[in-house]
């Protein structure tokens, strides 16, 4: 008599916590190429970031060489207006560290340390002036950059 009220209430339970598919809005697919005066960046990322009023996290990915990038559905943005942040950074030389006394490995221990630049204008990334609309299905947005105004 038991079994039978257990079998539905584990089917009950099993039903209620696995939903209807995906949660949250449909995400989609989006592409396109990044260049900073004409040339491809080598490498950085991009961040799509929802606008006021549209419903989604934000979507993000590397850039590759040949300023390429490609962000799949399952982590790409969902439809609507969004603000674009793209940055990268330039190896500009290394910085000596004083040590923690008594540390003999890793950054306490002192030494050289590689420093970087940003390249890319903060127009394009922390204040950034870049969006675009996105839509159902997949999405090519390139970026044409310019180091000034």
């Amino acid at each position: 008599m038991w079994f039978p009220c257990l079998l539905v209430l584990g089917v009950i339970s099993c039903v209620a916590t696995s939903g209807c598919g995906a949660s949250g809005p449909p995400r989609v697919q989006i592409s396109g190429k990044v260049t900073l005066d004409g040339a491809p960046l080598d490498s950085g990322s991009i961040s799509f970031i929802p606008e006021e009023g549209v419903v989604g996290p934000m979507a993000g990915g590397e850039i590759t060489p040949g300023g390429l990038y490609l962000i799949q559905a399952t982590a790409g943005p969902t439809t609507g207006p969004h603000r674009v942040e793209i940055k990268a950074w330039q190896a500009s030389g290394e910085h000596e560290v004083v040590g923690v006394g008594g540390s003999t490995v890793g950054p306490s221990a002192g030494g050289a340390v590689a420093t970087s630049k940003m390249i890319i204008p903060s127009r394009y990334n922390a204040k950034s002036e870049l969006s675009v609309q996105i839509e159902p299905g997949e999405n090519v947005h390139d970026f044409t950059l310019k180091s000034e105004p």
